[in-house]
Order: C-alpha cells, then structure tokens, then sequence
C-alpha cells in the first residue's frame, strides 16, 4: 500500500476475502482487503477518524449483503519516519464498537475491536469488494441509515432481545420520513412498495421486547421479522440513492 499512513486490522472469521483482491480507493482513500487482513491509507495524519468511518462502513455493507457476522480488531497503524520510509506499531489493547466514536491519533493509537453484524439473504461473494461501496458510500453520508445499521449490528445479532434492536433501527428511519402530512411508517412502506400492515406488523412484533407498555401483538417470528426490516432498510437505502462517483472506487496500478 502507497499510503504514508494507515491502520491495519484483522478479520474475523478469516476465509471471505480473496487474497489476489486488488488495492482499492474507496471515498478518497486506498483500502486493502486481502483474506483476513483489511487496511486504509490515508495522506494526512487528521484523516484518521475519516479512514475508520469509512472501513466500518464498508464492512457493514458487506455484511449485510452477505449475511456474515464480522469482527475486526484494528491492532496496528503505520506512519512515515525520519529516513522517508515508513514504521508500523502495533496498538494498545483496548476494545469498543466498531460504530462508537473514539478519540484517537496516529501516535497514540487504541485497538478497535467491534463486529459488522447486518443479515443479508444473499451468498457472499468475496471476488469484488466494490459490489458494497455504493452502500457504503451512502452510509457514510446519511446518518440515519448509518445510525440504523449500527442498531442492527448491535443489537439484533448475539443479543438477548434482538428484537428490540429491529424495533429502534425501523423507527429511527421512520422517524426521519415523517412529515406533517405522512405517518413516517406509512412513508417507509410506500418507499418499500408494501403494505402499510407490512410495516405495522413488524412494528407491533418487534414492540414485544420494550420495557413500555405498547400496543404490541407477535404476528410472525424473528426470522420473519429479520426479513422484514432488511428488505424496509434496502429500500430506504436504495430511495436516496445517489450516482456515485466511479473514479472514487478505482482499482489502483
């Protein structure tokens, strides 16, 4: 890799990703992801927060087309040195979600440890990572959609209340369609081209495991429910979905 800095993580499980994949740029910087191995280079020692946003949400969107639990432990970083080559040290150990903010810098850099966890119906397919840098590219710029893959990461997968996790991760793309004329329910089941009981239902199943008192009602299992909200965060994804810049994801020599 050219880059002047970067950090380096290790994938698990390993065996997804093909060791020939070429070095990538994806949203202005050279990433690398090759067997267990991901790396992001950037130019400027600031853009360090930038660079790991952008991995995170590349392996989100992986993970979601892919229906493959994830974890990388970004245990190393490497940064030019006085003889105009460059140094790689490792991190200290300390762990937090891959969607947390951190406070960090290249010379004092933690271990991020985290999971990308979204299900997806598809088989994976490790050949051409730049299959996933439009979803990912939207999930950097849109906050909601971010914000709500993070909740299905977090909380629907290896957790003692997953639905609850579905339930927050619709209402909050809910919440963000809602206008003065149009429930945001009713605006996300049109935007999916479904039924407004499509959604409802999925909201009353999923309302099962909050704390409060709702009008909650199973009408389906969790399997179903997992569908559901996968095929709502498509298309919300997909609704604002805008040209990307091919350039960005070019293939480096």
């Amino acid at each position: 890799m050219k880059s002047i800095y970067g950090i380096r993580g290790s994938i698990k499980p390993e065996g997804y990703f093909e060791e020939d994949n070429p070095d990538t740029l994806f949203n202005g910087f050279e990433i690398s992801v090759r067997n267990s191995i991901i790396e992001i280079g950037f130019t400027n020692e600031e853009e360090i927060e930038e660079a790991r946003l952008s991995a995170t949400c590349f392996l989100n969107a992986w993970s979601f087309r892919n229906n493959i639990m994830l974890k990388v432990d970004w245990n190393s970083f490497w940064k030019p040195n006085s003889n105009g080559g460059k140094d790689t040290h490792m991190a200290l150990s300390s762990s937090v979600l891959l969607g947390d903010h951190i406070e960090a810098n290249i010379t004092s850099m933690r271990t991020i440890e985290g999971t990308a966890r979204i299900v997806s119906s598809s088989a994976y397919d490790s050949k051409e990572i730049k299959n996933d840098f439009e979803l990912a590219e939207k999930s950097i710029q849109d906050k909601t959609l971010r914000d709500a893959l993070k909740y299905f990461n977090d909380e629907v997968l290896n957790t003692y209340s997953p639905l609850y996790g579905i339930y927050k991760a619709i209402e909050l793309i809910a919440s963000h369609l809602k206008s003065k004329h149009k429930n945001g329910y009713d605006a996300l089941a049109e935007i999916a081209n479904q039924s407004s009981k499509y959604v409802d239902e999925l909201k009353e199943t999923t309302q099962l495991d909050r704390h409060a008192i709702t009008q909650a009602r199973k009408h389906f299992g969790y399997e179903e429910a997992k569908k559901r909200a996968r095929v709502l965060i498509e298309a919300y994804a997909k609704s604002s979905m805008k040209p990307i810049n091919s350039e960005k994801f070019d293939p480096i020599d």
